[in-house]
């Protein structure tokens, strides 16, 4: 954004519900190293805002708390301690922290291509960001969009790539989620999940930088 952020900013932006949540988001996206990635706390809390709408108790889809924490690793953790603000942005920024490594180490090149994977990465998992990374980088389609949105297939949709290439049997939500497709399930949740994500948080991102009297640099 260009100047740092301000419990003040993110008030402004998202709301106080967000912004009580201020010094907890500054304390570990300090930790993870986030604002040398490019993440600053802005971009943090566009990604509480989609995650939860900032509600420490949320839980939809498998995730839970404010960064929707999900997967195995917090499968057995009790809500007691997911729905803890401090464990969720802690484990939750780790999370991006960890992604941006993995996603740079496999080449990828200019800093906004790695948070737009991140993101999606974030939304999807690492295994559809990785085979996203793949089609991308082996320029299998038309650019990253198209390579997440074919990576989405891969695991979520139920068509040829089951039938040819061992993708996951799966339909409805999950396709609607993660391909950014609309059908019978959902007439809103493909226009902000999947690989329509990044451009979902993206854009909550931006318009806060401007509201604030930021400037967005291209």
């Amino acid at each position: 954004m260009g100047r740092e952020t301000t419990k003040e900013d993110v008030t402004s932006t998202f709301g106080y519900t967000c912004s009580q949540y201020f010094e907890l988001v500054k304390k570990y996206a300090a930790l993870n190293g986030l604002g040398e990635k490019g993440i600053d706390e802005l971009m943090v809390f566009s990604i509480i805002k989609a995650e939860s709408n900032c509600v420490s108790t949320a839980s939809e889809g498998g995730g839970r708390g404010l960064m929707q924490l999900a997967g195995e690793e917090y499968k057995n953790v009790p809500n007691s301690t997911v729905f803890d603000p401090e464990y969720n942005i802690r484990e939750g920024t780790k999370h991006l922290s960890n992604d941006y490594q993995n996603i740079k180490n496999k080449g990828i090149q200019p800093n906004d291509e790695i948070i737009t994977l991140i993101l999606f990465s974030y939304n999807r998992g690492i295994a559809t960001s990785n085979l996203a990374i793949e089609n991308f980088t082996g320029n299998k389609y038309n650019g990253l969009k198209d390579s997440m949105v074919h990576a989405c297939y891969y695991y979520y949709d139920i068509g040829a790539y089951r039938a040819s290439e061992g993708g996951s049997s799966c339909g409805g939500f999950d396709r609607d989620a993660c391909c950014g497709v609309q059908n019978s399930v959902s007439s809103t949740s493909w226009q902000r999940l999947g690989a329509n994500y990044p451009n979902h948080v993206l854009v909550g991102y931006k318009e806060g930088c401007i509201k604030i009297g930021g400037k967005i640099v291209t």
